[in-house]
């Protein structure tokens, strides 16, 4: 830990705000024990609803990317097949 105190030092290089007003309130704790990460800890800052929920708006966009494919695949070769047997006179 620092020395946080402000003393003539380092007002001669630090510009320090004066708090309008101090109520003397700290707050101790216990600091917690260092375990290593296991394999799936990336996944803790979110809940498991939450991760359901991305993971299934990840699913139905891409079914739904799919299936328009799909459908626009359909769409262009039909275009194609029927502009494929109309002439033009010049």
């Amino acid at each position: 830990m620092a020395s946080l105190t402000i003393n003539y030092l380092r007002e001669q290089v630090i510009d320090f705000t004066k708090p309008f007003m101090n109520l003397g309130i700290s707050i101790l704790f216990k600091r917690p024990l260092r375990s290593s990460p296991g394999l799936f800890s990336f996944l803790s800052p979110l809940a498991p609803e939450i991760w359901f929920y991305v993971v299934s708006a990840y699913v139905a966009v891409s079914l739904s990317l799919f299936v328009l494919e799909i459908l626009s695949s359909v769409f262009a070769a039909n275009t194609l097949a029927l502009y494929a047997h109309t002439t033009f006179n010049q």
